[in-house]
């Protein structure tokens, strides 16, 4: 693949990576990231390749634990290989769409956009349902990595509360804040039971978003310490 048509971007899921790396060094964090970069523009990687100064084989076992070798002994990350091949996919298929003038409509089509027409309503249900579960999942996987727990993202209990405080308008940004005030304050106390879907996104969600705290050091630090490298490495500083 040319440089010109190499696909420029891949999709990246901040709450598996933060989960998947929170026993690597920031060193190995970096060297890691460097190498999904690697992958996604130059293809798997030689066991002679150089990061940083050192041979690919030569880096930590935590970092090789990351990565598979193929036939040729090269290595790669198996979830960026699937999501590139999904990409590759996707955009494929949008373009043969295209090239037939798009797909065409069945009865149902047209059923469903006459109704949505006729209501003004928007015809993305689908798109707005994938985007509430994925928030969902980042919700919930930041709670078990801030708390230590391992709640289920499938639990309708759990999935209700979430989504009741969407729909008032809360974003994954305000579930995070109040998971770490309420993980600041209770934690080593007797209230550190009350660390649960439940009690953390129920009604008291607003209180809890907006009552004063006063933040220490630890496991909550180091992941604001993460969310700034990951927004530096964004912006390519």
């Amino acid at each position: 693949m040319s440089d010109q048509k190499r696909d420029p971007a891949f999709l990246f899921y901040p709450a598996d990576f933060l989960i998947g790396t929170m026993d690597m060094t920031d060193e190995e964090v970096g060297i890691y990231i460097l190498l999904l970069c690697r992958q996604h523009q130059k293809g798997n990687i030689a066991p002679d390749a150089k990061i940083n100064g050192r041979l690919m084989s030569d880096l930590s076992a935590e970092i090789l634990s990351k990565f598979r070798k193929d036939n040729q002994g090269n290595y790669y990350n198996k979830r960026l290989k699937a999501e590139i091949d999904k990409r590759k996919k996707y955009s494929e298929s949008r373009k043969r769409n295209g090239s037939k003038g798009g797909r065409p409509k069945n009865h149902m089509d047209n059923h469903k956009e006459t109704i949505c027409k006729a209501q003004g309503e928007a015809c993305d249900n689908h798109t707005e349902n994938e985007n509430v579960n994925e928030n969902i999942y980042i919700i919930i996987s930041l709670l078990n990595s801030i708390c230590n727990r391992s709640y289920k993202t499938n639990t309708n209990k759990t999935k209700e509360l979430i989504k009741a405080r969407l729909r008032e308008g809360f974003t994954v940004s305000d579930f995070e804040t109040v998971i770490k005030k309420k993980y600041n304050e209770w934690k080593g106390t007797e209230f550190e039971k009350f660390l649960r879907p439940s009690t953390l996104f129920g009604t008291k969600f607003e209180e809890y978003l907006n009552q004063q705290e006063t933040m220490k050091k630890g496991k909550v630090g180091e992941l604001d310490e993460f969310y700034e490298m990951a927004d530096e490495w964004a912006r390519g500083d």
